[in-house]
């Protein structure tokens, strides 16, 4: 209320602007498909626990991975998620499975509490990541990996991996292992020479990074799911 004439001015061109174009429109869209999909390859990855939680609390995906990522040129440092469920779906999970007679699912529970007593009887969320490449450079070849520092392995994600698949992905439980995505290198096929910085020619000559995780700030995200569940209850309940 404040602003200067000309600053106002300024506001009102650029949200007509915003308005007129259709290019937010577009990004939501790929946003929302891709964000499915994460959805999809997360509740179909064979963890059985974010399948488990939809099944005793009549969640939908959105509502248990409220957050998604959608990047360029991706990479981050040695880190754990904060991706658990909450202390009550935690245990409707955890009574559900040991309802069930299976003596795998026992173990697994028995495990999860023995290797991760950090949990503090709460259970670990999947984190989903999906990685392909912007644009390819015959020059360079472009060098990256997923690390799992706990569990010692790594995940390829340079240019290479992209020559028979289109896509690399991941679902793992981020909060119960030490990752990153280390920050990529260029090497110069002809010589070795390496640059820290994309070749200006091909500036997305990198990966693109989407995928889907729990809110950090989970007890937020719970009241909210509730609130969505209490809604569509009650719409349920006026049909």
């Amino acid at each position: 209320m404040g602003a200067h004439p000309s600053t106002k001015r300024t506001h009102d061109h650029w949200t007509w602007k915003n308005n007129i174009t259709i290019i937010h429109q577009i990004m939501s869209k790929i946003r929302n498909v891709l964000r499915h999909e994460s959805n999809m390859a997360a509740f179909s990855g064979g963890l059985i626990l974010s399948p488990t939680l939809k099944v005793v609390t009549d969640c939908q995906y959105n509502d248990i991975f409220p957050h998604c990522l959608f990047t360029n040129l991706y990479s981050n440092t040695r880190h754990t998620d904060a991706d658990k469920m909450a202390i009550e779906d935690s245990q409707n999970v955890i009574n559900y499975l040991l309802s069930v007679d299976c003596e795998e699912v026992r173990r697994f529970i028995s495990n999860m509490n023995a290797i991760c007593p950090f949990l503090e009887g709460r259970l670990p969320s999947d984190t989903t990541c999906a990685w392909t490449l912007g644009e390819k450079n015959a020059e360079y070849s472009m060098k990256q990996a997923f690390v799992n520092f706990t569990a010692g392995i790594t995940l390829d994600i340079s240019s290479s991996a992209f020559d028979l698949l289109d896509i690399v992905g991941s679902t793992f439980f981020g909060v119960c292992f030490e990752h990153c995505s280390s920050k990529p290198i260029w090497v110069r096929n002809i010589d070795g020479y390496v640059r820290l910085t994309p070749p200006p020619e091909t500036p997305y000559n990198g990966t693109f990074a989407w995928g889907d995780h729990v809110a950090r700030a989970r007890e937020k995200a719970r009241t909210l799911r509730q609130a969505i569940l209490l809604q569509r209850r009650r719409a349920a309940a006026s049909h």
